[in-house]
């Protein structure tokens, strides 16, 4: 069977769709009817090209951790108007639900 190519564009757009999109590699693939190596070929070349490896920029920054809770402790809601509301996560969704519909009729 002779093998199957697909120009620069169907290339392209295929990056897109796992870059920018976050579809899986499989799906693409999947979709082109060509092997997922072809596309995560696709994605090494794009990514070469457009951030190609220097190791002159290779460095390590300090960073510092601040104690962070791993289990939130608050959710934030934005209403339409840019209002912040912070509850926590203890709130029960029936109040959560009842404040919101209360800020959307206002």
């Amino acid at each position: 069977m002779p093998q199957k190519r697909y120009d620069s564009a169907t290339q392209r757009r295929a990056v897109e769709q796992v870059l920018l999109h976050h579809r899986s590699i499989a799906q693409v693939a999947r979709q082109l009817h060509c092997s997922s190596q072809s596309v995560k070929k696709w994605i090494k070349r794009h990514r070469d090209v457009v951030l190609p490896p220097s190791p002159s920029l290779t460095t390590f920054l300090p960073v510092q951790v601040e104690d962070v809770p791993l289990v939130p402790t608050h959710l934030e809601l934005v209403t339409k108007s840019g209002l912040t509301l912070r509850f926590s996560v203890d709130t029960r969704l029936d109040t959560l639900l009842d404040i919101v519909q209360r800020l959307e009729a206002t």
